[in-house]
């Protein structure tokens, strides 16, 4: 369907708004460096993709071709990422952990975390490669209207979907798997550089003195960060 403006937006907002119709929404608690606590719903990036989305700004003015072309310049001068990373996978949540960050707000306690300076809790999976090209953590579908990133998402699955790009692989092969993605393909090629992992919670360690990160499309303190999911915490309005 063909997207609608003016009036015709506003009348389908109303008929939206009328039927009433409420689906759950996931919201995943990060932690920042700063020791900040944030909310997110769409995505956690590092590397290729945070950089892209940064650094495509200075394009703005050509529209949404702002993207491909950053996404070339960026394959053109391809950049690998020192860090750590680790992620709770999803069979294995603990139903309780008093040893959790305990907040103010205790319907939303991050039980499946512990303080940054802390190691993680025995039962997360330490990934063993520290050479990445990109960290990318999604908790809905979609990372644009034409990126199919996470195809088995869903708004309220309370899961999320932790995709990694190691160090060696081709410039053609990084292309293609961007290509793909946009039919939601990429988990299909068997490429052994590009990995997806289900998780409860992750933790990511940049050993690297500089780089961008992001929260939904927007840049955060760089350094380490954790997140965990909280299943069905918001409500959104759908059609």
């Amino acid at each position: 369907a063909s997207p609608v403006w003016g009036e015709d937006l506003l009348t389908s907002c109303g008929f939206v708004l009328c039927k009433g119709l409420v689906s759950k929404l996931d919201l995943i608690s990060i932690r920042l460096s700063s020791g900040a606590r944030i909310f997110s719903f769409l995505s956690l990036a590092w590397g290729f993709v945070a950089d892209v989305d940064i650094e495509s700004e200075q394009f703005r003015q050509i529209g949404a071709l702002r993207f491909l072309l950053s996404t070339l310049l960026r394959i053109a001068s391809l950049r690998i990422y020192q860090g750590k990373l680790a992620f709770l996978p999803a069979e294995n949540e603990r139903e309780s952990d008093t040893a959790g960050f305990s907040t103010t707000d205790s319907r939303l306690p991050d039980h499946l975390l512990v303080p940054l300076e802390q190691p993680v809790p025995q039962d997360w999976t330490l990934v063993e490669e520290r050479e990445f090209v990109l960290v990318l953590a999604m908790f809905q579908s979609h990372l644009g209207e034409d990126l199919l990133a996470a195809p088995g998402a869903r708004t309220d699955d309370g899961i999320i979907h932790l995709f990694y790009v190691t160090a060696g692989i081709s410039r053609a092969m990084l292309l293609w798997l961007f290509r793909a993605m946009q039919s939601g393909t990429h988990l299909d090629c068997g490429c052994a550089h590009l990995v997806y992992r289900r998780a409860r919670a992750l933790r990511l360690e940049p050993l690297s003195e500089a780089g961008v990160m992001t929260v939904d499309g927007e840049r955060v303190d760089f350094g380490p960060i954790q997140a965990q999911v909280h299943r069905g915490a918001a409500r959104l309005i759908s059609a």
